[in-house]
């Protein structure tokens, strides 16, 4: 595991997270956890109002398997620290009144890009220009649309007019993510209802999971990675080409988790993932500290 797995972002000083002692109840369930309740989605009473808040441009709906244990999901802390995203454990989907607006990030045969997505968004937004333009030339009156739909493209990138603000020209408004394995991941992609979404893909980036998926390449990212790379990428082509760091929270307790794990698994030597991903054999580990350790569970909620 890497010292420094996230070089130049900027997530919230996540320290006073070490000074909870044990568990405590949710203030909704009152069921027992640590950080946050993964069944409520709510940070524990004694940390709500230390933990960052992160807005998004456009909704987010979670497809969580029912076999994905609650502890360990990493989307769920997207819901914990974002007021815009929803959580739903299948079969039990959103209703999507409107499927050509709705976004699944996954991979498939007639997937696209963000940049892909923007490329079209800019090249039907140039031909809007050109028609008004004709248009406003055959009246010789100023045609407003026009002059509105200028000054959106007067922007470095051609997406937006003010940092922060969507660009109107973004195709939809709900992105979708899927939470399980990829072993279990086909049940739910091939479920009928989803039909009718538009199938996106990110860039390749490696993931820094400390939970090994056998057999499975390293490009292979937990869920709120693919989270955050998605809103990352969909920024810079659709707000602003400046990026900073609007999105590097939803990393935070991702973060937090990492840094514990490593120091505890002696900087991921002694951890499966590690071993298994490069093929470092650990160094021996007497009886009595094996007995010892803690396990990666404990660091979940």
């Amino acid at each position: 595991m890497e010292e420094h797995p996230f070089p130049g972002l900027h997530i919230s000083d996540s320290s006073f997270l070490d000074d909870m002692a044990g568990r405590s109840a949710c203030a909704k369930c009152n069921k027992s956890r640590k950080y946050y309740c993964y069944t409520c989605f709510i940070p524990m009473k004694e940390i709500e109002d230390r933990i960052p808040q992160v807005r998004l441009p456009v909704k987010v709906d979670i497809i969580k398997h029912p076999k994905e244990v609650d502890g360990k999901s990493t989307g769920i802390h997207a819901a914990v620290l974002s007021p815009d995203v929803s959580v739903y454990m299948y079969p039990h989907l959103p209703e999507w009144p409107d499927k050509s607006r709705t976004l699944l990030v996954f991979p498939g045969d007639n997937s696209i890009t963000v940049q892909e997505l923007s490329d079209r968004a800019k090249k039907a937004a140039h031909t809007v220009i050109s028609v008004s333009a004709t248009k406003r030339k055959a009246s010789d009156n100023v045609d407003t649309n026009h002059e509105i739909t200028s000054k959106k493209l007067k922007t470095d990138n051609g997406a937006c007019t003010d940092q922060g603000t969507m660009n109107s020209t973004f195709p939809f408004d709900r992105v979708v993510f899927i939470e399980s394995t990829w072993a279990q991941t086909k049940k739910i992609y091939s479920d009928e209802r989803f039909r009718g979404l538009q199938y996106m893909e990110l860039k390749q980036y490696k993931t820094k999971f400390w939970r090994y998926q056998k057999g499975k390449p390293e490009t292979y990212l937990a869920t709120i990675e693919a989270i955050y790379y998605f809103f990352k990428e969909l920024h810079i082509s659709f707000i602003s080409q400046t990026y900073d760091g609007e999105y590097d929270d939803l990393l935070f307790f991702y973060w937090y988790m990492y840094q514990k794990i490593r120091k505890e698994y002696k900087g991921g030597q002694s951890l499966k993932a590690y071993q298994q991903q490069t093929g470092h054999q650990p160094s021996s580990v007497s009886s009595s500290s094996n007995d010892n350790t803690t396990k990666v569970e404990d660091f979940d909620t």
